[in-house]
Parts: C-alpha cells; sequence; structure tokens
C-alpha cells in the first residue's frame, strides 16, 4: 500500500509540473456537481420503489 500512495504521489507531483495539464484538472473538478442535492434524488427515488414493491 505505501508503494501504491508513493506512486499517486509522483503522479499528483508530475500532472501539477505540467500547467496545462493542472488547468484541465483544476477546472473539471470545479465543474463537478458534488453537492448532496443530485445524490440525495437517486436514494429518495430508490426507497420509493423499494417502498412501492
Amino acid at each position: 500500500e505505501s508503494a501504491a500512495l508513493a506512486d499517486a504521489l509522483d503522479r499528483a507531483c508530475d500532472a501539477f509540473a505540467d500547467r496545462a495539464l493542472w488547468s484541465r484538472i483544476t477546472a473539471n473538478a470545479m465543474a463537478a456537481q458534488v453537492g448532496w442535492g443530485a445524490s440525495a434524488a437517486r436514494y429518495a427515488a430508490l426507497y420509493a420503489d423499494l417502498v412501492a414493491r
């Protein structure tokens, strides 16, 4: 597991050093919908479906 962590850190450092790549990574991260709204709606729909059975 420590080797996997070291590999992930190496890849993160390499990405940070590549300005164009880092810009794409951060833009994608900022565009992601990470709020609870969508998750809560999916959970409510699943719950309603299961209750209806």
